[in-house]
């Protein structure tokens, strides 16, 4: 089976006084090279000079809590009206970002999930004491640019994290997580394993609860991806079952670390 194109970040110039920035990536430097720091966010936002106005397009499934926060506080700070396109999946993380928006804009056939941070310790009882505090702390920010945008109450905003609540366009618009229900966009999504590929980026859905595979029924298939006529065979160490293996050593790596915080 062919290989799923992973990421794309980039941000560039479309005029001296806007700007286009596409966040197709997971958020923060990954174990295999992938992801997009802050500190790179950070550089290129920098590097666009005094612009006017920022349209940013989200497509990723989360990642890193610091970055994330950062790359949000970036957004929020900078003087320029933010324009926000949710273009396939805005989860995690990515959802905070999301939310730096002055308007966001989500079509009918994307996604939105907000959900609590996660963290992997290893230690006595003190050091999971200490994770606990710190998880709950990392949830209070993480709330707080969600009421901003929202308005929701907390109480309301913390069940729907504890569940991990993934909205439709509809859904999200309702809660006033978003401002403008566009119409359907294209997408391009396909499925195997525990691999789910939306618009050529591949996204580990083994990390989530309840990722709803059905709400891209209507999508069309990605180019490479095992349809009819096209079952990889089980042996097969090609494509997806390398990504497979490569998040299962990324989960080794997280069970021999002392400390380690990110929202997946």
């Amino acid at each position: 089976m062919a290989k799923i194109k992973k990421q794309f970040f980039n941000i560039v110039n479309k005029s001296e006084d806007e700007a286009e920035i596409y966040i197709y990536e997971i958020i923060g430097e990954g174990w295999f090279g992938d992801g997009m720091s802050s500190k790179r966010f950070m550089a290129k936002l920098k590097a666009l000079g005094d612009v006017k106005k920022i349209t940013l397009h989200i497509d990723s499934d989360g990642g890193s809590v610091f970055d994330g926060f950062t790359i949000y506080n970036l957004l929020k700070r900078h003087e320029a009206n933010v324009t926000v396109y949710i273009d396939g999946v805005a989860a995690s993380i990515a959802s905070v970002i999301a939310m730096a928006g002055d308007t966001i804009y989500m079509p009918k056939n994307a996604l939105l999930m907000i959900h609590n941070p996660v963290g992997a310790v290893m230690g006595e009882v003190k050091d999971m004491e200490k994770m606990i505090e710190i998880l709950n702390k990392v949830k209070e920010g993480i709330m707080s640019a969600y009421t901003d945008k929202s308005g929701m109450d907390d109480k309301t905003l913390s069940e729907m994290m504890d569940s991990e609540t993934w909205f439709t366009a509809r859904e999200a618009k309702d809660a006033g997580l978003i401002d403008v229900v566009e119409g359907e966009a294209k997408v391009a999504a396909c499925h195997y394993r525990d691999v789910f590929a939306v618009n050529d980026r591949e996204i580990n859905i083994a990390q989530f609860n309840n990722f709803p595979k059905e709400h891209f029924d209507e999508a069309e298939p990605v180019k490479g991806c095992a349809g009819e006529g096209d079952t990889p065979d089980d042996d097969d160490t090609t494509g997806e079952n390398n990504h497979v293996t490569a998040l299962a050593e990324k989960k080794n790596i997280l069970n021999n670390m002392e400390l380690t915080l990110q929202v997946n």
